[in-house]
């Protein structure tokens, strides 16, 4: 197999054996597509003109916007379709927990999000003996609700801050082999909640279960494309809400609803080893994309992983515990069945209703 080396890794005065390497068939595609540059696993960027020796004729251009930008779909255009989702403890009144999940579905108003951000999904306990509520949907809270954000629809330029419109629920997961559920929007609040702090019972909300097909979309939710392809090194960004804290508040201290996204590069997609059981009850993915250079936020997670023509390859799932900038994607050929599923289950009830 052909390989082309990274000429500034060669430039740097690496040792050949330690510079970055693509194999031809990816560089050709990459040119096939039209992409601008490729990065090594050391974030070289390489025009891929240089190394393909594929030349394009083009006509003289005065924009001085680097052409990468000019095929990828503006995030702005995309966080239209992520939205916040909140475990709400109703006996208190607060969000316990938030992340990010994107919308699958408008015909049925299906979400995919994190599975942690709603199951409790830790292996062990603090000291370090296996969790005895693993497994346990909604964190074991007798009395809660999914909180689901979304984005008002406004011009561009407008803040994407979202506001609280409606009620999930969780219609399928697969705790111990991908971290993804499918949450199915059941109510919608009556008047949109605009607040960060402590939410009551007194929200008048209409179901929405049985509503006929295109209400959601009337409803303004924008749906986003998924995709089962990614190429090593290929640029992607991860959308979702950040509960960080922005350097001026504590984390865990308050919910942030302004999306925001980071940007890394796919270096690698892996599997994990087979059960050594197929009783062992914790959760251990099957397959993950290793996404480096991307420095994600609690809260992130559940958020969509976009290639640059702005289509789903995954969503995030967890980070590196020693390498910050270093996460890991749940694909969406290992939660595509979840999805399918949550369909039928969805369909199945509304012929009951009917």
């Amino acid at each position: 197999m052909k390989e082309i080396v990274c000429p500034d890794c060669i430039a740097s005065h690496k040792p050949i054996t330690h510079a970055s390497a693509w194999k031809w068939t990816a560089v050709h595609n990459a040119a096939k597509r039209d992409q601008e540059e490729l990065r090594c696993k050391s974030a070289h960027p390489v025009k891929i003109s240089f190394i393909s020796g594929e030349y394009k004729e083009t006509q003289p251009s005065y924009d001085f916007t680097p052409a990468i930008y000019e095929t990828c779909t503006p995030v702005s255009k995309l966080l239209d379709g992520v939205v916040l989702v909140g475990l709400l403890d109703k006996m208190t009144g607060r969000i316990i927990r938030a992340g990010s999940g994107f919308v699958v579905d408008t015909s049925r108003g299906l979400i995919v999000t994190a599975s942690h951000t709603l199951i409790d999904m830790d292996n062990h306990v603090p000291d370090g003996s296996p969790n005895p509520k693993f497994g346990q949907w909604y964190y074991g809270l007798e009395d809660a609700e999914v909180l689901i954000g979304v984005i008002p629809q406004a011009g561009d330029g407008e803040s994407k801050t979202a506001v609280y419109r409606y009620l999930a629920k969780v219609v399928m997961a697969d705790v111990r082999n991908v971290d993804t559920c499918v949450l199915w929007i059941t109510k919608k609040l009556v008047t949109d909640l605009d607040i960060d702090d402590e939410i009551g019972n007194d929200h008048a909300f209409e179901d929405v279960r049985y509503k006929p097909q295109g209400y959601f979309e009337q409803e303004g939710l924008t749906k986003l494309q998924t995709t089962t392809a990614c190429e090593y090194e290929e640029r992607v960004r991860i959308l979702g809400y950040n509960q960080g804290g922005e350097g001026l508040l504590k984390v865990g201290t308050h919910i942030n609803r302004t999306a925001d996204f980071s940007v890394g590069y796919v270096c690698k997609r892996f599997q994990c080893p087979i059960r050594e059981s197929k009783d062992e009850e914790n959760f251990r993915p099957r397959e993950e994309i290793v996404v480096i250079r991307c420095p994600t936020k609690g809260g992130h997670s559940g958020g969509p992983c976009v290639n640059q023509v702005g289509k789903v390859i995954g969503i995030l799932s967890r980070t590196d515990p020693t390498e910050a900038q270093r996460c890991y994607i749940a694909p969406t050929t290992e939660w595509g069945r979840l999805v399918h599923l949550a369909k039928k289950r969805v369909k199945f009830v509304r012929r009951l209703q009917n």
